[in-house]
């Protein structure tokens, strides 16, 4: 794929026939061949009939630092970091949010 990464995505969801309600969840891997990984999900939807919406979303991704002396980028040998994130948000009838 793009900058040699390969990717995976799965969306599923469901919506109602009338349109009051919706429910949408994507989720995703992608990798490269010096061993980063990611994997992350978003997930959205809305209820009419109770005036909610919402929205959330995660990351993870693994990489490796450069290990050789001559930091050309050639050999990921050095230290494994892990970065996580999440995000989400909600809104009710009364359009009160949160985070």
């Amino acid at each position: 794929g793009d900058g040699g990464y390969r990717c995976r995505w799965t969306v599923t969801g469901r919506t109602a026939k009338d349109g009051t309600w919706e429910y949408r969840a994507t989720h995703w891997e992608k990798a490269d061949w010096s061993g980063y990984k990611e994997l992350g999900a978003e997930k959205s939807g809305f209820d009419d009939a109770s005036g909610d919406t919402w929205w959330e979303t995660w990351r993870q991704v693994y990489r490796r630092e450069n290990g050789n002396a001559s930091g050309d980028g050639s050999e990921k040998s050095g230290p494994a970091l892990i970065e996580r994130s999440a995000d989400k948000w909600a809104r009710d009838k009364h359009k009160k949010e949160w985070q």
